[in-house]
């Protein structure tokens, strides 16, 4: 059986030939899988402290706007 895979690999694998830089692609450094580990690590770290100090403000923001909301209410009485 035959995906879309299967179609574009040639094309990309034809291209990938045909550039001019090719031979400096192959010479570079790759990252280690310890260094990829770390990378995602990292990323997962920041992007989880990201959410929880959102969610922190989001709530924070919710109680103010409470007490805003109540204050006008009592004002307009």
């Amino acid at each position: 059986m035959r995906t879309h895979h299967g179609l574009y690999d040639s094309v990309l694998e034809k291209d990938e030939e045909r550039d001019r830089d090719r031979h400096l692609d192959l010479k570079k450094d790759k990252l280690t899988l310890t260094e990829c580990v770390i990378a995602l690590v990292l990323a997962l770290t920041c992007v989880s402290m990201h959410a929880v100090f959102l969610g922190t403000y989001l709530s924070t923001y919710a109680d103010v706007a409470r007490v805003f909301t109540a204050h006008s209410a009592q004002s307009l009485q």
